[in-house]
């Protein structure tokens, strides 16, 4: 018989080491990672991030009632700072007709908000013809023809007054009737509008003249050439005072060629240079 197959001789497994034991160092570790800990919840946490305080600027007594509402509405003090989100508190605000533009920052030491408003200003009284009963007879506009919500006693910015039926004007004036608005305002600002008056905007292509001193409407067509058609009023005035029909308005759209309207017919001027 074959001799049988020698097994390898048995080798005794090596000892395995014995896991190292955690010195007092490091010990210390886990309550160092747990004061840690503490202390990012600790800074997150109120009261450190709670807003003690929303500083308004900018605000004047038409404004300021509106904007004190909606801060206590939404109480915004005690709120977490970073809960608070500066551009949707911007969109909202800006939501009230008076305000133009809000600036707001937040502020850690101490958590406050700070809030600046930039407020519309009232540029222009505009009269309102055909008003209804109970209704007030002018209201004023900014820069950009927004109608504002002032008290009518308010004083604009600009001297020049202007008119329309009541009906025509809603929240915004027109950028066709704004554009005719700021030319104008440009020929008064420039002394080239000697006669005080108010000027209607019905139809921003014939601008309308009404003086306090004369009942007889003064057509004025465009505001190009302007200060050219108010320079031929004295005179045309002069001889309208000599016509034995009464005037219902003075045409001086086409400068060349002055119209005093009757109510018989039309008299037109002789042609001027």
């Amino acid at each position: 018989m074959p001799p049988a197959p020698q097994r390898p001789p048995l080798r005794p497994l090596p000892r395995r080491a014995s896991p190292p034991q955690p010195s007092g160092r490091q010990w210390l570790r886990i309550p160092l990672l747990m004061a840690i800990i503490a202390s990012l919840w600790g800074l997150w946490a109120p009261p450190l991030w709670s807003i003690q305080e929303v500083k308004l600027y900018g605000l004047s007594p038409h404004t300021h009632k509106h904007v004190i509402d909606y801060f206590q509405k939404h109480r915004i003090e005690g709120k977490h700072l970073l809960q608070v989100n500066p551009v949707r508190l911007r969109d909202e605000l800006l939501q009230f007709t008076l305000i133009q533009d809000v600036h707001i920052e937040r502020h850690l030491f101490p958590p406050q908000l700070m809030v600046r408003v930039t407020e519309r200003k009232p540029a222009f009284r505009i009269v309102l013809e055909q008003v209804p009963l109970k209704s007030p007879g002018h209201v004023l506009i900014d820069v950009e023809g927004r109608v504002l919500n002032v008290p009518p006693s308010t004083r604009p910015d600009q001297k020049l007054v202007a008119s329309l039926t009541a009906n025509k004007l809603q929240k915004t004036l027109d950028r066709e009737r704004l554009e005719v608005l700021h030319q104008l305002n440009a020929h008064l600002n420039a002394g080239q509008l000697p006669y005080p008056g108010i000027y209607n905007l019905d139809n921003p292509q014939n601008v309308i003249l009404r003086r306090p001193d004369a009942t007889t409407p003064i057509w004025l067509g465009k505001p190009q050439d302007l200060a050219l058609k108010l320079s031929l009023l004295s005179p045309i005035q002069q001889l309208a005072g000599k016509q034995r029909e009464p005037i219902e308005y003075i045409d001086l759209r086409f400068w060349r060629h002055p119209v005093l309207k009757t109510r018989r017919g039309s008299l037109t001027l002789p042609a001027r240079n």
